[in-house]
């Protein structure tokens, strides 16, 4: 099956949604090329075909006057259509999957211009369903053109997403599909780490330091944990961004700078160290006033494969997650109650000794199974037959999660 990718900016993709699509995507027998406005990586190496579709390759003076011709035409801005239709007739593909709503509102002008009518995929993820009409003007108007496509499905990572997508653009609820996004779980293996009176109880976070994410509340929880007397826990912060500063300074201001340690940025392969050292994973992403949230928490089940308890905030698709689950190992607290937060943390530190890691270990191979990348890649693998009218083709291998 001859599947072409279009994704806005081409990223270095390696841990990615898309990279897991493709990769996957071969051992099920697809033909994968890659569709792109803008190159970000300076090697280009890889096993699928790359174009770029931009006008980046002009000067500016040049760009804003195609732009304008663009424009006046009533097309999308910074598109080499040529470019894109030589492509289109090259590749032939069967299907185009798009990667986030900023990539179809190309691909709708593309399609036009081209005559093209090759059956579309559009992969969803959050920001795209919430905020990016901000970017593109006509971006809301664009996708519900799309919306009216017989020959297209949506793809979203959670019941929650489904829901604003179906109401924001008007969608037909059975062509948007929930295909959760999957993780590799080969990289992640339990790991049990003791823990007794006068050890320290370790927490970790891992996410962008935005205010989604939600870190202050984290750092709140453990100045309000040292008040009551638990002061053996300590919190380790995987990530950068535009809030890192601000939380650097509350944990100062709230005396806990010796108890949170901010890490940075952090190589993916290299997360799975930092998660094993910990006794607890807390995610504590917010709800936006505008109703975006978290649509679903790859971090959090990268600290499930690892066997690690988690407390959450009950905010956008994380529940989804554990919504199978007993509730005993992985907590949900309602979102920016700081009580709440401290008490699910206190029950850890208190009972983590006693825990039956047999039973969480159960439970924790159950949600592996549900959410690993090759299950997810045999969805996406099914609606590519499903809109071509073909039986799926799904036989790739099997995958089990293996200890390192």
């Amino acid at each position: 099956m001859k599947i072409l990718h279009y994704i806005r900016r081409y990223l270095p993709i390696s841990q990615t949604f898309v990279q897991t699509v493709l990769e996957n995507g071969a051992r099920l027998g697809n033909q994968n090329a890659i569709m792109t406005h803008v190159v970000m990586k300076s090697n280009k190496a890889t096993n699928e075909m790359l174009y770029d579709v931009s006008t980046h390759y002009s000067n500016s003076l040049m760009r804003k006057a195609v732009n304008l011709i663009h424009f006046l035409r009533g097309r999308c801005h910074n598109t080499d259509f040529k470019a894109a239709d030589n492509i289109l007739q090259e590749f032939q593909p069967e299907i185009i999957h798009c990667h986030f709503g900023t990539a179809a509102y190309f691909l709708y002008y593309i399609q036009q211009v081209c005559k093209n009518e090759t059956p579309v995929v559009l992969s969803m993820h959050g920001f795209d369903v919430f905020v990016e009409s901000e970017a593109f003007y006509p971006y809301e108007k664009i996708i519900k053109k799309h919306a009216q496509n017989n020959r297209l499905i949506v793809t979203v990572p959670s019941k929650f997403l489904k829901k604003h997508a179906v109401s924001r653009f008007g969608f037909d609820e059975e062509s948007v599909r929930v295909v959760h996004n999957g993780f590799d779980s080969t990289l992640f293996y339990e790991s049990y780490l003791p823990f007794c009176a006068g050890q320290t109880f370790k927490i970790i976070h891992v996410g962008r330091f935005i205010d989604l994410k939600g870190q202050k509340y984290l750092i709140e929880a453990i100045s309000e944990l040292k008040k009551r007397g638990i002061t053996c826990v300590e919190a380790v912060f995987i990530g950068e961004g535009e809030t890192l500063s601000h939380c650097k300074w509350l944990a100062k201001s709230l005396n806990v700078e010796e108890s949170c340690h901010f890490k940075g940025a952090v190589n993916h392969v290299d997360i799975f160290k930092f998660v094993s050292q910990s006794h607890l994973y807390v995610h504590t992403s917010i709800t936006a006033s505008n109703g975006h949230a978290e649509t679903f928490g790859v971090a959090v089940l990268e600290a499930v494969a690892s066997g690690k308890p988690v407390v959450y905030f009950g905010s956008g698709g994380t529940p989804e997650i554990f919504e199978d689950s007993s509730g005993i190992f992985y907590k949900q607290v309602q979102e920016k109650s700081l009580d709440d937060l401290v008490e699910a943390l206190g029950y850890f530190v208190e009972y983590y000794p006693s825990l039956d890691f047999a039973a969480l270990q159960n439970a924790r191979d159950m949600i592996v199974e549900r959410f690993n990348d090759i299950r997810c890649a045999k969805q996406l693998q099914s609606i590519y037959s499903e809109l071509l009218g073909r039986a799926p083709n799904i036989e790739g291998r099997s995958q089990q999660p293996t200890q390192q």
